[in-house]
């Protein structure tokens, strides 16, 4: 598992995040970004975080942190 993966990803304040599937939208009042996530990796939102999971396969392993830092980006 990715250390950079474990981290979850802070919601600033105006941002709008939805998740549809394997789908992650970012609304702000910049614009708009959209991601769609591997298979194995799932995100959900607690609280004023987002967790990026995945699986226990090992070859998605590689897109977990990959993941995690596209999201950050995003927000």
């Amino acid at each position: 598992m990715s250390r950079i993966g474990k981290e979850p990803v802070k919601l600033l304040e105006g941002v709008n995040f939805t998740i549809e599937g394997q789908v992650v939208t970012a609304k702000g009042k910049l614009g708009e970004l959209t991601y769609t996530m591997h298979d194995g990796i799932t995100a959900k939102v607690e609280g004023d975080k987002i967790v990026v999971l995945c699986s226990d396969d090992k070859a998605y392993g590689n897109f977990h942190g990959l993941a995690r830092a596209l999201i950050n980006n995003m927000v």
